[in-house]
């Protein structure tokens, strides 16, 4: 008899040489549904996604000051620097003005991507300094201007214009220095020698992340606008604001404070809590939930720009504010919005609330001062229009999360619900009674930090803090652990798959007889052969430093897609069973193929638009906008042979050095989770698949694959996974993809709480979880923990084989998984044409005739022993007449076997 090993052996290569045969072969159940690889964007997709990029960019920016001012003194005349006449002439000064960003990993090679120099010499309405912008061309560092300069172009212009330019990406983090956060000297003294000499000072932010702006109020500049990366249309956009053509409409997503300092993450930020049991660095989110404004607001701490500030051209007034219940758990709240100015603008309507200040009835719980609940934003309404702004929210809303109880809780009370221009401008009150505490949802202990967390420690608000509250630490279990580590075997508990079996008694279903409704997604999973169901875990890669996946040094999967361009990544493909492998396309602000570009040489984004990067579109405020940059993204996806765009980015600016801040929409994440919910619903109607990352808590790029971050329950409810929870239950993403870190010491994609617990039982999520490319996390331990997908492929695909062969990894967690997978992989357009099939009928069971044998003879025993006579009569009738009809099928089984053989004969 042969062992186990030389079992598992054979079958090894028995499955390997099937499927690398499989392989070259095409199925003869192909779908009908044909995609032209070399198609371009459809010309009314190119028209769509140029207006809603330049729509992005004139909502996004955000007008911070305007009014002319004495440089020295401070002192303003109440006369506005902007709009600019028609026929202004313009100086530039700023080497800023040469690294205009869009905001892209493709900025600047796109051939629609307008810098802020191309959109001012193509407006009409103004004229450039031509000979400083000449001289410019050989600055390559800001520092004090020459006089003859200044000189020259005070002159022969009308208004100066300085561009700072910021950015940072994957990998790198802000610095808080000069250079970074900070203003150089040298910038400094540039800003003074400009600022002293013209009347008329304008400052424009190109930047990605939040910096420093109190030298803009200590300078008394004049005019000052948060461009942010604004896209291809980014300097058209900037040109029609400057003139008029467009009235700013954005406000800020996150607070500017007066030093980085102030921020109460700062103190516990990157590398700077020291090293785990394991020599990971540990960050404790001691900031807690008092992120951005909720810590400022809390504690009066003065800041240069509040959250959800933004002037405009017009001025709109306010009225009729109202507050109202359907009885059934849902309030509306609306105000009457007029613009009583000279000129059409939008205007955007902030709902806040406040909870019970009466601390007793909430147990001592500490809260932040206020919250953001819901925005909206008008029409464009011209001058003495008005229109009727309605924001509607949910009682559990408002309820916050009890760390003890593991509930969230509605605490009896007075509830302030406020409408403001912005969180420190509120201009409309009402109230609404609780009458008696009551949990909205009980949840569960889960995500558990194992060390506490001593909440504000570091910070200027700690003593503050600690006299009302204590010095509170938050809930933390030593033993806790959020894994599902368990559920794994050992060598000693293993039971060995026998693939050998499965391959043998397969029927060789396939997938477009699921998607017809022929048989079952269950059915279609069980047919599947071992080495098919561990194929199906891992992504299929283009990129070249990624390799794909072999079993024995042959290929487990192929490319079986819409397109041949490299791309971002795929779905395994397997054309014997007609399971298609879904493209996938990275990148925040555009889609990005990785092997050609028409117009340059290496990474190119091959046509497709450049759009604003998040905290742009989420500065709009407009969630009707921000939903049609989804569409428009869908709609390239759609044409380009694209089934999945890896994107929408969720995490929250915790800290304004956070390297991806740019692809991340806020320090709030009512706005963070409504935005993303508007993209992942324009995205989907197109039937492509949206993906909400980095899944979670990246809020750094320090040692972003070893950092362990301690962060209370209470702070990832109610901060970090918040937006994310917004989105999934109002939107259903096809996708999550995971993070590289730890959170409370389990990575991502292994951490069982967060992905099985929390999302999807909690949320309902039924889409598929995927990695980050290159995760170091556990193999095993992440899809035992339900991750669905290993992205960009399985590297050591025979070991990972051969642990699910053995037993360590259970079969029908693999199962389970791949079934999760494919449930999406049916989603795309691969099966959107293929006609319903009426179901196959269930086949028979046959009867085990060997125990019906037995039965009848113990049957046929009891009848004839003696206490037999004593039963009831009903239930003697019942067993003769059951024993009947057991002789009857066994007599058909017998001439069913002779009519056979004869037929054989």
């Amino acid at each position: 008899m042969k062992s186990n090993k030389e079992k598992r052996q054979k079958s090894l290569r028995r499955v390997g040489s099937f499927l690398l045969a499989a392989m070259l072969m095409f199925s003869s159940t192909a779908t009908a549904f044909a995609f032209d690889k070399d198609t371009v964007l459809q010309e009314s997709t190119k028209i769509f996604t140029k207006q809603t990029t330049k729509q992005l960019a004139d909502e996004g920016m955000v007008l911070l000051e305007n009014e002319q001012k004495d440089a020295e003194t401070g002192e303003g005349n109440g006369v506005p620097v902007l709009p600019l006449s028609k026929g202004s002439v313009v100086s530039v000064f700023g080497v800023g003005q040469n690294k205009w960003s869009t905001g892209s990993f493709y900025d600047g090679l796109d051939e629609n991507f307008i810098d802020i120099m191309e959109g001012l010499e193509a407006s009409e309405d103004l004229e450039i300094n031509e000979d400083l912008r000449n001289w410019y061309n050989d600055v390559t560092k800001d520092e004090a201007i020459p006089e003859e300069i200044l000189q020259q172009a005070v002159e022969h212009s009308d208004v100066a214009l300085i561009v700072f330019y910021r950015k940072n990406g994957e990998g790198s983090e802000g610095k808080a220095t000069q250079g970074g956060y900070y203003l150089t000297d040298d910038e400094l003294a540039m800003v003074d020698s400009v600022n002293q000499t013209f009347d008329k000072t304008i400052v424009v932010f190109n930047t990605g992340y939040t910096v420093d702006m109190q030298w803009v109020k200590d300078k008394h500049i004049d005019a000052s606008i948060w461009a942010g990366l604004p896209g291809n249309e980014g300097g058209n956009a900037l040109a029609d604001i400057l003139t008029g053509a467009v009235n700013p409409s954005g406000k800020l997503v996150d607070t500017y404070a007066k030093s980085w300092e102030d921020y109460p993450s700062s103190s516990h930020w990157a590398d700077s809590d020291g090293t785990d049991e394991e020599g990971n660095p540990i960050v404790y989110y001691t900031d807690d939930i008092y992120v951005g404004y909720r810590y400022f607001e809390t504690f009066d701490v003065p800041v240069t720009y509040e959250f959800g500030y933004g002037l405009s051209y017009t001025d709109f007034t306010w009225s009729d504010y109202k507050l109202s219940s359907d009885g059934s758990g849902t309030m509306t709240a609306t105000v009457q919005v007029e613009n009583t100015g000279d000129v059409a603008g939008k205007d955007v309507v902030e709902l806040y609330f406040s909870y019970p200040t009466d601390n007793d009835s909430m147990d001592g719980v500490d809260v932040p001062a206020i919250q953001l609940l819901g925005y909206g934003k008008t029409d464009l309404l011209e001058p003495g229009e008005s229109q009727e702004v309605s924001i509607s929210f949910d009682y559990s809303d408002l309820a916050l999360y009890n760390e003890t109880a593991s509930a969230y809780y509605l605490y009896a009370g007075v509830y302030r619900i406020k409408f403001g221009h912005s969180v420190r401008d509120i201009t409309g009150e009402k109230t609404f009674i609780c009458n008696a505490t009551q949990a909205t949802e009980n949840v569960g202990h889960y995500m558990v930090p194992q060390e506490p967390i001593d909440v504000l420690e570091g910070t200027g608000a700690e003593e503050t803090f600690e006299a009302e509250f204590g010095n509170i630490e938050r809930r933390y279990d030593e033993d806790a652990d959020s894994t599902n580590a368990g559920a794994l075997c050992t060598e000693e508990t293993a039971v060995p798959v026998d693939a050998e079996s499965m391959e043998e008694n397969t029927k060789g279903y396939s997938l477009n007889e699921v998607a017809s409704g022929k048989i079952s997604l269950d059915t279609f999973v069980d047919d599947l052969t071992l080495v098919e169901l561990a194929a199906m875990c891992s992504g299929c890669p283009d990129v070249e430093n990624f390799g794909k996946p072999t079993l024995n040094g042959e290929p487990v999967m192929e490319v079986n897609t819409l397109t041949d361009r490299q791309v971002t990544g795929r779905t395994a493909g397997i054309t014997e069973r007609d399971i298609y492998g879904m493209t996938m396309a990275d990148r925040q602000e555009t889609i990005g193929y990785y092997n050609e570009s028409p117009w340059g040489d290496g990474v190119g984004s091959c046509g497709f638009q450049v759009y604003p990067s998040s905290t742009v579109i989420a500065s709009s405020w407009n969630q009707e906008l921000v939903e049609q940059y989804g569409e428009s993204i869908g709609r390239e996806c759609k044409d380009g042979g694209i089934d999945f765009f890896l994107a929408p980015s969720m995490n929250i600016h915790r800290n304004p050095m956070g390297g991806r801040n740019s692809e991340y929409f806020s320090e709030d994440p009512v706005i963070s989770g409504y935005s993303g919910a508007a993209v992942v619903r324009g995205v989907q109607s197109n039937g492509i698949g949206a993906t909400l990352k980095h899944f979670a808590c990246n809020n750094q790029e320090t040692n972003r694959q070893q950092v362990n971050e301690f962060v209370s329950e209470r702070a990832l409810r109610e901060i970090y996974l918040k937006g994310y929870e917004i989105a999934t239950k109002d939107a259903k993403p096809w996708g999550i993809m995971t993070s590289y870190n730890k959170i409370n010491g389990a990575y991502s994609p292994e951490n069982y709480d967060m992905l099985q617990k929390i999302v999807r039982n909690e949320w309902g999520f039924d889409g598929v979880f995927m990695t980050d490319w290159g995760h170091t996390a556990d193999i095993n331990r992440s899809f035992a923990a339900g991750n669905n997908l290993w992205m960009a492929s399985i590297s050591n695909f025979d070991a990972f084989y051969q642990d699910i062969l053995d037993g360590i990894l259970p079969l029908d967690i693999v199962k389970q998984n791949v079934k999760e997978t494919l449930n999406i992989v049916l989603r795309s357009q691969y099966y959107a044409d293929i006609e319903p099939e009426e179901p196959e009928e269930p086949e028979e069971e046959e009867v085990d005739k060997t125990l019906l044998n037995k039965v009848i003879d113990y049957a046929e025993e009891q009848q004839q022993a003696e206490d037999y006579n004593d039963v009831i009569e009903d239930v003697k009738a019942g067993f003769e007449k059951a024993l009947q009809e057991a002789k009857v099928v066994q007599a058909n089984r017998k001439s069913q076997r002779r009519g056979c053989a004869q037929e054989l004969d």
